[in-house]
C-alpha cells in the first residue's frame, strides 16, 4: 500500500480483504465515523472484530497508511483467544455471513465481491490447516452453503490455494491435504512446461517476423526492379526475340 497519499476505497476495491487484515489493533478510527455508521464488534468469542474492521474499510471515504512501528503484538500465547480458536471456530463463519450481508445491504457487494470471495477461500484454507482434524472436517461441511452462494467461475479465484480449495473443500481434511500436494506439484509442473513452450513460441514468432521482414524487403526490391527504367527498356528490347523464339517452337 502507498504511504504518500490518502486512498479511496474504490482504489483498492478488488483487494480490500487482501490489503488489510481484519483486526483493529493496527488501525485508528475516527469516533464520529464509527458512531455515524453504527459500527460495532459482534458478540462473538473470536473473530468478533472482522465485521467492524472490513465494514469500516468499505464505508470509509478515505484511508491513510502509516509506515512506522507503533506497537508490538504478542503471539503464540496458547491461553489467548487466538490460541484457542478451535473452541469457537463457528465464529469465523458467522463473521463471513454478516460481512456478506452488510455489503449487500449497503449496495457495496458488487464493488468488493471479488476480494470478499477470495478472502473467504483463503481464510478458510488457513483455518482448516490450523484446526484439529475432526473440527476442520465439520468446518468444511458448514462452509458448503457459503461457498455455493459465491460465483461458480473457477477463474474468479486467482490464487493457487483458492483454486484448489474451491475444488476440494467438500472433502474431509485428511483427504483434502493428501490431494493438494500432488495437485500443487502437477500445477507447478504444468506452469513450468507452459513457460518453456511460451519461450519456444516466442522464439519461433521472432524467426517468423524476421522472415516476414526479409520477404517484405525482397518484394520491395523486386518491385523497384520492375519499376526501373533499365528493366522496362530491357523488357521492350526482348519482346522481338521472344516472338521469334515462340515462332520457332
Amino acid at each position: 500500500m502507498p504511504y504518500d497519499a490518502p486512498l479511496e476505497p474504490k482504489s483498492y476495491a478488488d483487494h480490500l480483504f487482501q490489503y488489510f487484515l481484519g483486526w483493529p489493533w493496527d488501525k485508528l478510527f475516527r469516533a464520529d465515523f464509527v458512531s455515524r455508521e453504527q459500527l460495532q464488534f459482534q458478540p462473538l468469542r473470536t473473530t468478533n472484530d472482522a465485521y467492524f474492521v472490513f465494514s469500516a474499510l468499505a464505508l470509509a471515504s478515505r484511508v491513510s497508511c502509516c509506515d512506522e512501528i507503533l506497537f508490538h503484538h504478542r503471539s503464540n500465547n496458547s491461553k489467548s483467544l487466538e490460541g484457542s480458536r478451535s473452541k469457537s471456530w463457528r465464529c469465523a463463519l458467522e463473521a463471513m455471513v454478516s460481512i456478506d450481508a452488510r455489503l449487500k445491504d449497503l449496495d457495496l457487494y458488487p464493488a468488493f465481491r471479488k476480494s470478499y470471495c477470495n478472502w473467504v477461500m483463503n481464510y478458510s484454507y488457513w483455518t482448516i490447516s490450523t484446526l484439529p482434524s475432526d473440527v476442520a472436517d465439520t468446518y468444511l461441511v458448514e462452509l458448503d452453503a457459503i461457498v455455493h452462494d459465491m460465483p461458480a467461475d473457477q477463474g474468479y479465484y486467482p490464487g493457487l490455494q483458492e483454486r484448489l480449495f474451491r475444488e476440494l473443500f467438500s472433502k474431509a481434511r485428511s483427504e483434502l491435504l493428501s490431494d493438494i500436494v500432488p495437485a500443487k506439484e502437477a500445477l507447478v509442473e504444468s506452469e513450468r512446461i507452459f513457460e518453456e513452450l511460451s519461450g519456444t513460441i516466442e522464439g519461433q514468432n521472432r524467426e517468423i517476423e524476421s522472415l516476414q521482414r526479409a520477404l517484405s524487403d525482397a518484394n520491395q526490391k523486386i518491385d523497384s526492379i520492375y519499376q526501373s527504367r533499365s528493366y522496362r527498356l530491357g523488357n521492350l528490347f526482348m519482346k522481338p526475340l521472344r516472338a521469334i523464339k515462340d515462332a520457332i517452337h
